[in-house]
């Protein structure tokens, strides 16, 4: 397996456990990037977050909403 896999499968995993923290099981795209970078080192781009906020979307494992430009994850 390419490591970039275990990365990316990595970050969607972080980001699934930050969205399960959460009282309501979302949050915008900022808060999870705050997040990941405090919690776990992972200091991604905006693209790189979207990129895989909309992967785990396709997968069915959230929804993605976009709300003036800002991605609320639940």
């Amino acid at each position: 397996m390419n490591p970039n896999n275990f990365v990316s499968a990595d970050i969607r995993l972080c980001i699934l456990q930050e969205l399960e923290r959460d009282a309501d099981y979302a949050h915008n795209e900022d808060v999870i990037r705050g997040l990941l970078a405090a919690r776990t080192a992972h200091d991604l781009s905006r693209d790189r977050l979207r990129t895989e906020l909309y992967w785990l979307a396709e997968q069915g494992a959230v929804s993605v909403d976009d709300r003036d430009n800002l991605l609320v994850a639940k």
